[in-house]
C-alpha cells in the first residue's frame, strides 16, 4: 500500500545516515509505530533488523514493554515502550501474547526492580514520552485531553509512576524525544533530555 511504501522509504532515509553506528544503537517504538496496531510494529521490528542486519536493533522487542542494556560498567540503558503504556489495550487484541509483562502494574514493578538491580550505575531511561515537557504536548501548552498530551488522564498516571519510582534513586537520567525540540528539565529532582529536533522544530517555554 501506499501508506506502507512510505513508511519504508521513511526508514530507508535514516539506514542511509546509521548504519555505520547500527551496532551501538537502538530504535524505540512510539505513538505513530504502534498506529496500525501489533502486527504493524512487528513488521516494522523485522524490517529494521534486515534493513540494519542486526537483530536488536528495535527494542523492546515483539511489541514488549521492557528491555535492560548493560553499556558498560558504569551505565544500563532500560528501555520502555512507553506507547504501551499509554495505550487503550481493548483497540490491540493479544498485545501481550508474547510478553511476560501482562499487565500494566507489572509492568512498573519491574521497572523499579531494574533500577534496584542497577545500584550503583547511572539507569538511562529510554522512552518515546517524556514525563515532563515545556512543549506542545506538556502542561503549559496541551489545552485538550488527547492520549499523547501530558494533562491526558492516562498519561498523568504514567509521568506521576515514573516519577515517584524515580526520586527512590539517585541515578536516574529520562531520555525521550515527542517535542520537536531539544529540552533539559529537572523535575523533582530527576533529569530528563527531550531530543525530538530531527527534523522541524516546535518552541518551548522556559521552565526549570
Amino acid at each position: 500500500s501506499e501508506k506502507k511504501s512510505s513508511a519504508k522509504s521513511n526508514l530507508d532515509s535514516y539506514a542511509s545516515v546509521f548504519k555505520p553506528f547500527s551496532e551501538r544503537m537502538y530504535f524505540i517504538p512510539g505513538y505513530s509505530d504502534w498506529k496500525h496496531g501489533l502486527k504493524s510494529l512487528k513488521a516494522q521490528e523485522n524490517y529494521l533488523e534486515d534493513l540494519f542486519d542486526n537483530k536488536n536493533v528495535f527494542q523492546p522487542e515483539k511489541g514488549c514493554p521492557i528491555e535492560k542494556i548493560e553499556i558498560n560498567d558504569n551505565i544500563d540503558l532500560l528501555i520502555l515502550d512507553s506507547q504501551w503504556a499509554l495505550s487503550d489495550w481493548d483497540k490491540i487484541p493479544n498485545i501481550n501474547d508474547h510478553c511476560e509483562i501482562k499487565n500494566k502494574t507489572e509492568f512498573y514493578v519491574e521497572v523499579e526492580h531494574e533500577i534496584i538491580k542497577s545500584q550503583g550505575k547511572t539507569v538511562l531511561i529510554a522512552m518515546y514520552h517524556p514525563i515532563a515537557s515545556y512543549g506542545k504536548h506538556g502542561n503549559s501548552y496541551a489545552f485538550g485531553i488527547g492520549s499523547q498530551n501530558l494533562n491526558n488522564t492516562y498519561y498523568k498516571e504514567y509521568s506521576k509512576r515514573l516519577l515517584t519510582i524515580a526520586q527512590q534513586s539517585t541515578n536516574v537520567v529520562f531520555l525521550s524525544g515527542h517535542e520537536q525540540n531539544m529540552q533539559f528539565i529537572v523535575e523533582k529532582n530527576i533529569p530528563t533530555i527531550i531530543s525530538g529536533a530531527g527534523g522541524k522544530i516546535q518552541k518551548a517555554k522556559q521552565g526549570s
